[in-house]
């Protein structure tokens, strides 16, 4: 098979311009196309013989264009353009020859794997949609305090405060007391008391006094500390279960209550 193309191919040749019209670009184009042809630049010398035959659709150039086809091996491509010869020029004296191309080039098709043209992808660029704003995420508000807590700073609250009157009332007592004693010392050594009768009866008003002060300051510390949570747990702050603490110092003369919170 191969040495019977040979052979044709060395008995066609190649068609040359036939005279007409002066063309220089179509003249160039088919010149160079049967350089590269004879140097079996096949798939340069189809470019220029294409090229040849868009500037002047002539019988050589087409001629030529499947002639390079036919010995580059594209059996299919060599038919399509030998039946396009036939019908574009039946006049043309080399007719007989390219019915014969046409009917080895369709069998050799046959026996050649049809090619797919490969699919150019898509080259439109591919916009990416812009990202979603990152949600701005709001911390809740702190829940407010379980009603239990509430309860417990109201009764704590409650009991702070009946403590403190109480202590306020054993002060009281003891400061009556302290003022008895000291009517007593005045009634008694009136008329006759020895000294250690007035020793006792003052040793027994001071020592009244001095109870009267720490049970008084205690118990207003108390009341006043108690009325405060009592007011917290109505209001809704910030709570613990636990009592308040209440520092008791003492002093020249008495003691001091301190209270502490936080809000």
């Amino acid at each position: 098979m191969r040495g019977s193309v040979v052979a044709l191919v060395l008995a066609a040749g190649i068609a040359h311009a036939q005279p007409g019209a002066p063309n220089v670009p179509a003249d160039a184009a088919m010149t160079e196309g049967r350089r590269l042809y004879d140097v079996r630049e096949w798939d340069k010398a189809i470019a220029k013989f294409k090229e040849a035959y868009t500037l002047r659709p002539d019988a050589a150039s087409l001629f030529n264009l499947a002639q390079a086809y036919r010995l580059k091996g594209d059996c299919a491509n060599a038919a399509g353009f030998y039946k396009t010869y036939r019908r574009n020029f039946p006049t043309e004296k080399n007719i007989d020859k390219v019915d014969k191309f046409i009917v080895e080039m369709d069998a050799c098709a046959k026996t050649q794997p049809v090619v797919v043209e490969p699919v150019k992808p898509d080259e439109t660029p591919v916009v990416q949609p812009p990202p979603d704003p990152t949600p701005i995420v709001t911390q809740p508000p702190p829940p407010p305090p379980p009603a239990s807590d509430r309860s417990a700073m109201k009764w704590t609250g409650i009991v702070m405060a009946g403590v403190g009157a109480a202590s306020i009332g054993l002060g009281v007592k003891f400061g009556l007391d302290g003022s008895a004693a000291k009517d007593d010392l005045a009634s008694v050594c009136a008329t006759s008391c020895t000294s250690a009768q007035a020793l006792a009866i003052e040793d027994e008003g001071r020592s009244a006094n001095k109870k009267a002060y720490i049970f008084t300051a205690i118990g207003g510390a108390l009341v006043v500390g108690g009325v405060v949570v009592f007011v917290l747990s109505q209001m809704g702050g910030e709570s613990s279960s636990e009592a308040p603490p209440v520092a008791i110092s003492p002093v020249s003369g008495g003691v001091t209550a301190t209270y502490s919170f936080a809000f």
